[in-house]
């Protein structure tokens, strides 16, 4: 029995050898091309691209904004007693430089996975370099001589449309189309002695202070924008003045004799215009 018993385990043990031996690849060539397999499995693999996320350009953006132009003011001069126009000075034009900086907010917004195409809404408000004004005439019985000075201070908003048509790692150049509108208020300076007249040898000094202006300016605007990673600059050309509307002229009137006997009836008017902006 014992020898049975022997016997048996020893074919159970050969069986179970058999049966693992069976899973076992039969010869090389199937070892092969297991192996190719896997080497196929690893290549296609390190082939396959690597695709980076492109970055979003949309967001908040604050910053400073600085204008340079020309402002054109115009000043007539009427000398008026009893309702009857004694003399009058002709319109006369000072040019002269202008500047203006402040801060402005806004939000850009990009379209698509390329991030190339985008609108952006701004705001802006600053104030600029005043505005120096100068009317004078001189004759045998009557002359005008008048300075003043207007400080500009500025508020509004950009609508602007963004084309980024190159662009390499943190760098990106684009054009900027766009149109805007400035609401820009001129605060009179007041002089000591703003302006002297004589007529018939009578001299009279007006210390009185004069009319603050304002105007409105909707422009279309065109420039280019560079991007360096987060950071934005702009250079942009605003044709400024082409829609303006202002206040229809700021009349100043004045009493005609120094002890004040007279009507305030003679007047300065006064009008200001915004030429292109850089």
């Amino acid at each position: 029995m014992e020898k049975v018993f022997g016997s048996l385990a020893l074919f159970a043990m050969f069986a179970n050898a058999q049966g693992f031996l069976a899973q076992m690849p039969s010869d090389e060539n199937e070892l092969e091309k297991s192996s190719e397999q896997t080497v196929k499995s690893s290549a296609l693999i390190a082939e396959a691209p690597i695709v980076e996320e492109v970055k979003s350009k949309s967001g908040f953006i604050l910053g400073i904004e600085g204008n340079f132009g020309e402002i054109t003011l115009s000043q007539s001069f009427s000398f008026v007693i009893d309702n009857t126009t004694l003399h009058q000075i002709p319109e006369q034009k000072t040019k002269t430089f202008s500047f203006d900086g402040g801060l402005k907010l806004g939000y850009q917004h990009y379209f698509g996975e390329k991030q190339s195409y985008g609108v952006r809404v701004s705001a802006y408000g600053g104030a600029g370099t005043p505005a120096d004004l100068s009317l004078k005439e001189g004759g045998k019985d009557i002359s005008v001589l008048f300075k003043s000075s207007y400080l500009p201070i500025k508020a509004g908003v950009d609508l602007d449309f963004l084309w980024d048509f190159f662009e390499v790692g943190k760098h990106t150049l684009g054009l900027t189309l766009g149109f805007g509108y400035r609401f820009n208020y001129y605060l009179s300076l007041k002089n000591k002695d703003n302006w002297i007249t004589q007529f018939s040898g009578q001299t009279t000094i007006g210390n009185k202070g004069f009319s603050d202006a304002y105007l409105h300016d909707f422009y279309p605007q065109i420039g280019l924008h560079y991007y360096l990673g987060h950071h934005q600059f702009e250079l942009n050309y605003r044709f400024g003045g082409i829609l303006s509307f202002d206040n229809g002229g700021q009349k100043d009137y004045f009493k005609t004799s120094e002890t004040g006997g007279g009507m305030e009836e003679s007047f300065f008017d006064t009008t200001i215009k915004n030429t292109n902006y850089l």
